[in-house]
């Protein structure tokens, strides 16, 4: 299968080797499934999991694609996952609000929170493909997580606004206070700029939708020309049903 964003199969890197990732909203997630995946992933996504925003929402919203849980609810909880034999495992996982407006101040698909994960397969294996761990290390490193969330955004904000002007918000979120970080990820990597006046001094960033256009666009056609190698820890199956 082809890396989408609209199939939300993503482009990864796990110890610098491509792999694909599915995204999953963890309302669409049952209790079966939830509980194949890995020590770490349960830690990791356990209280956002047992919320109203995953396993405890209504069996109406349980069966809402992700765009439109946002819609209703507000917020959206995804994780990246992969599988190896019966094992799921966490990449990373993320959290979006939804907080559109046109009016002052102007806001958009807020990115509340994402991170990556340490990766171990089942028995700590070190598959082929991917080699040993990075020296003095004892699990591999996962990238890629940022630029996914920021194009998954991109394209629910596009999604729920398609008639909204290309200088409105579409995407914002708060960076940490690392002046290095924003000006080579957040500024330079993904394009976004800062609030005018307190806001922007406070670390507040956003997309314009003509913005959000732009890198959603870059992002599929980066991935339109990888070549997703099979053999990779199973990743081509899809470990939940969306």
């Amino acid at each position: 299968m082809k890396f989408s964003i609209k199939a939300c199969w993503v482009p990864l890197y796990i110890n610098g080797k491509l792999i694909g990732s599915r995204v999953s909203a963890l309302h669409l997630i049952d209790e079966e499934t939830y509980a194949r995946i890995d020590d770490r992933g349960k830690t990791a996504l356990h209280d956002l999991y047992y919320s109203e925003y995953g396993c405890l929402c209504g069996p109406e919203e349980a069966r809402l694609a992700s765009v439109e849980f946002l819609e209703k609810n507000r917020a959206v909880y995804h994780a990246l996952l992969i599988s190896y034999d019966t094992t799921i495992m966490v990449l990373g996982y993320y959290v979006f609000h939804y907080r559109c407006t046109e009016t002052n101040p102007q806001t958009g698909i807020h990115i509340d929170y994402f991170t990556s994960l340490p990766v171990n397969y089942p028995g700590d294996i070190r598959l082929p493909y991917l080699g040993n761990y990075p020296e003095a290390e004892t699990f591999y490193r996962v990238r890629g997580i940022g630029r996914a969330t920021v194009a998954m955004a991109c394209s629910f904000a596009l999604e729920l606004h398609p008639e909204t002007k290309g200088g409105a918000v579409a995407v914002d979120l708060t960076a940490r206070p690392d002046k290095d970080l924003i000006a080579k990820r957040y500024v330079k990597g993904y394009g976004f700029k800062f609030y005018k006046g307190p806001r922007g001094k406070g670390n507040d960033m956003y997309l314009s939708r003509s913005q959000a256009a732009s890198f959603l666009k870059k992002f599929e056609s980066d991935y339109k020309r990888l070549a997703r190698p099979e053999g990779n820890g199973l990743t081509y199956i899809n470990p939940v049903r969306n």
